[in-house]
């Protein structure tokens, strides 16, 4: 087949269609991931939201750096204990 003929079996997706509706991720944590540091890969996540002042000012990090992805989840989890001893308020916009 041409490129001419793939071009006419191609669906039309015109730029006023809405796209697909997808929820809002859950939770204060993005899913850990792979990334290197020099040539060491390393697991890695994320928190989906900034730190508020308060947040900042109570020793919460953004992200969490571990060898393994349990090491990670584990301070995940560390850093939630320590993100729910702080008032309600202060816990961010997701859970």
């Amino acid at each position: 087949m041409t490129a001419k003929d793939y071009r006419n079996e191609a669906p039309f997706i015109s730029p006023q269609d809405p796209l697909p509706e997808v929820p809002e991720p859950q939770g204060r944590w993005g899913e850990p991931f792979i990334t290197y540091r020099g040539r060491e890969s390393v697991w890695t996540a994320w928190r989906r939201h900034a730190l508020t002042p308060a947040e900042i000012e109570a020793g919460l990090v953004r992200n969490v750096i571990g060898s393994t992805e349990e090491e990670v989840r584990e301070k995940i989890r560390e850093a939630d204990g320590k993100a729910d001893e702080l008032s309600p308020s202060y816990r961010g916009p997701a859970r």
